[in-house]
């Protein structure tokens, strides 16, 4: 398939960087065109930040039935974060309405104070918690808040210790607030040879190179529709779901993609700067445009 991938690159000029392909245990790769090693997977960075708090939960430090307000435990946090869970706000249900805190089109000059997290907290919610989906990166930095409340650590560092050093990732770096604490929902850096060892790990129910990172039985869970979105597409926590397959998607801004393709046991990811969103047709490329609505 990464053949095929390449192929459409060059024919189409879709401006990719990288690509990878895992193919029951073989790791092939192709260079599209020349690019920095390590670069920003936009919100690719909502699933290590999900698996963040998936791997709090394997510890029994967390549950996905708490809930913000309690977590946090901030005076000034308004009660409607009572109603606001883990699962709520991974799924993109938590009451915001639409995105919001994106540090990579915002000018944060705007927001007019360092306090990232009470900014979040007292700005007046879109909708009743858990009626609507509503794409936000800041529900994923509420996560980060929440995992660097729990660990003891920043999250960026938490996962450094739990993830990104024991996989032996090549380098990694996180866009923070003021206050240090990474972003969540997006400013993770990469090389997209690590997002792939990432993809495989998720691919193998939590298991990369004979060590468990994560439970099966949390991931699960995580790659289920959790948020109806349209009639193609549902959303887990921090994660994409197709309504007729398996298959899971981990996606940024500008074509960074992590693909996971249980059935036949493959996993691709691929790093790009592609504004026009010309790398839609390599996705077309592994599924069918029709799906069915779930019950």
């Amino acid at each position: 398939m990464i053949e095929k991938l390449f192929e459409l690159c060059r024919e189409n000029n879709i401006p990719l960087y990288d690509i990878y392909e895992y193919d029951n245990g073989a790791i092939l790769h192709k260079t599209v065109n020349r690019s920095h090693r390590v670069n920003n997977l936009y919100s690719v960075s909502k699933t290590f930040t999900s698996v963040a708090v998936g791997m709090l939960c394997d510890k029994g430090l967390l549950s996905m039935d708490d809930n913000v307000h309690d977590l946090l435990g901030r005076d000034d946090c308004p009660e409607i974060w009572k109603k606001v869970t883990l699962d709520l706000l991974l799924s993109q249900r938590s009451g915001v309405g639409q995105m919001f805190l994106d540090i990579d089109t915002d000018d944060i000059e705007n927001y007019k104070t360092d306090d990232f997290l009470g900014l979040v907290l007292n700005r007046p919610m879109d909708y009743e918690p858990g009626k609507y989906f509503g794409y936000s990166d800041s529900n994923f930095y509420l996560a980060s808040r929440i995992v660097a409340k729990v660990s003891g650590v920043y999250m960026q560092e938490f996962l450094r210790e739990e993830l990104f050093a024991p996989m032996k990732f090549q380098a990694w770096s996180w866009a923070v607030c003021p206050y240090g604490h990474a972003a969540g929902g997006t400013g993770l850096y990469l090389s997209c040879k690590d997002m792939l060892k990432f993809g495989i790990m998720m691919l193998n129910g939590g298991v990369y190179e004979h060590r468990g990172y994560i439970s099966e039985k949390w991931l699960n869970q995580a790659k289920k529709c959790h948020s109806y979105v349209d009639s193609s597409n549902s959303y887990g926590w921090g994660m994409w779901r197709r309504y007729d397959s398996d298959v899971c998607v981990f996606s940024g801004a500008f074509g960074q993609v992590i693909f996971l393709d249980p059935e036949n046991n493959r996993v691709y990811a691929w790093q790009a700067y592609d504004p026009k969103n010309k790398a839609a047709i390599l996705l077309d490329t592994f599924y069918s445009v029709s799906y069915a609505k779930p019950d």
